[in-house]
C-alpha cells in the first residue's frame, strides 16, 4: 500500500496476512456497510479454513469450514479470521 491508499475516505476494508513457521493467518476486516470481495492469497499449504466470522455469530470448532474458492466475500461490518491448513 502507498501513503495515499491510507488516506482514501472511501477505504473501509483491509486484509492482513501473518505468516508463521507451519501455517498462516489471514485477518479480513470490513467496516463498510456493504459486503466487500477479497481475492485470497496463495495459502502455501492445502488451503484456507474459516476460524471466525463475526457476521455469523459465535465461533466454535463445529463452525470451522474449509474455503474452496479463490475469492471471499466479507460481510458488511465483519471480521473474518482464516488459517492455512495442511492435509
Amino acid at each position: 500500500m502507498q501513503q495515499e491508499d491510507w488516506e482514501q475516505p472511501h477505504a473501509r476494508s483491509l486484509a492482513l496476512r501473518l505468516n508463521g513457521a507451519d501455517s498462516a493467518l489471514l485477518i479480513v476486516l470490513n467496516a463498510h456497510f456493504e459486503p466487500v470481495e477479497f481475492s485470497l492469497p496463495d495459502p502455501e499449504n492445502s488451503g484456507w479454513r474459516m476460524l471466525i466470522d463475526t457476521a455469523a455469530g459465535v465461533a466454535s470448532v463445529k463452525s470451522i469450514r474449509q474455503i474452496e474458492e479463490a475469492e471471499l466475500t466479507a460481510p458488511e461490518r465483519a471480521l473474518l479470521l482464516l488459517e492455512s491448513w495442511n492435509d
